[in-house]
């Protein structure tokens, strides 16, 4: 609603001052704090955004290599501060785990959201690629287990075929 006010002082073509009442007063308070929203919205998108292309940073990476001097091959994906390992294929007769974390990279390419902010995932999918490639047992090239085989204050030798365990 517009209220014209006379003023009868003022020159006639400027007789009339437009008074724009309470509505767009209101109106007015109300596009401020809509404007601030959505400032606010589009700063946060921006964040989010930013947050998603943490979390889906992918990165291929050589982690060492082999006893036969093939790649040890992975993944780090994201940049938090709690890492998490996925180690797959210790032993070369271990083939679902490999397609399991595989399918986990390929699943978080497409949906990076599934990672939190605060994880850094380092994954491995084949953690003993001469196994995986040149045995059928739990054997690497120099037939050690590398599942028994952790850095422990108790190492040994173990088995009788030259295995170590820890």
């Amino acid at each position: 609603m517009y209220y014209y006010i006379p003023i009868p002082h003022v020159k006639r073509s400027q007789r009339y001052i437009l008074f724009a009442g309470l509505g767009v007063a209101l109106f007015i308070a109300e596009w401020a704090y809509f404007d601030a929203r959505i400032k606010s919205f589009e700063a946060s998108q921006v964040r989010l955004a930013s947050e998603d292309a943490a979390r889906s940073k992918i990165e291929k990476k050589v982690f060492g290599t082999s006893v036969k001097g093939r790649p040890i091959e992975g993944y780090v994906i994201g940049n938090g501060t709690i890492t998490v390992l996925l180690v797959a294929s210790e032993h070369g007769d271990e083939v679902g785990t490999v397609d399991l974390l595989n399918r986990f990279i390929q699943e978080v390419r497409g949906r990076p959201h599934m990672v939190s902010a605060a994880k850094r995932f380092v994954v491995v999918p084949i953690a003993n690629p001469d196994g995986y490639y040149d045995r059928v047992d739990k054997l690497n090239a120099n037939k050690v287990n590398l599942n028994l085989n952790f850095l422990t204050k108790d190492w040994k030798e173990y088995g009788p075929e030259g295995t170590y365990a820890g």
